[in-house]
């Protein structure tokens, strides 16, 4: 199960840089260049303010980082003492799990431009209504 997990966050990780290749390479023109790097940036503080969230996940279990945990310490009752278990590929992950929406759009946008299709205000209706019903089955099921 690890090892599927770990090849579950090449996915994002390959969009974040197939994104800032095709961006910093021109394809998208220069102000999708400067908006990409400004989101990157904001981002990274993201995912750095991210690392320094700490909370009691129950009272003999205290995590650091979100939503990939880079510290947890654990004991087993209260009067025993604390142990630790760091990740230390908590931030790369956290990067690209944050990096990977705004990336995604970014993709999306240029390659739109630049196969010059277009659509109607029907078309972009119905997509956005399959989004809201989707999203809505989600947490439906959820419950």
């Amino acid at each position: 199960m690890t090892a599927l997990t770990q090849l579950l966050f090449l996915v994002p990780i390959a969009v974040v840089v197939g994104c800032a290749v095709v961006i910093l390479k021109g394809a998208a023109g220069h102000v999708a260049r400067y908006v990409y790097i400004a989101v990157a940036i904001a981002v990274g503080g993201l995912t750095y303010w991210a690392m320094s969230y700490d909370y009691f996940a129950n009272a003999n279990t205290h995590i650091y980082g979100w939503p990939i945990p880079y510290v947890i310490w654990e004991r087993e009752t209260a009067r025993r003492p604390w142990e630790e278990f760091v990740n230390y590929g908590a931030f790369p992950e956290n990067l690209s799990l944050f990096m990977f929406v705004p990336s995604s759009a970014f993709l999306g946008i240029t390659y739109i431009r630049r196969s010059g299709w277009r659509f109607s205000l029907r078309t972009l209706l119905i997509v956005t209504t399959l989004v809201a019903v989707r999203l809505g089955l989600i947490v439906w099921f959820a419950r």
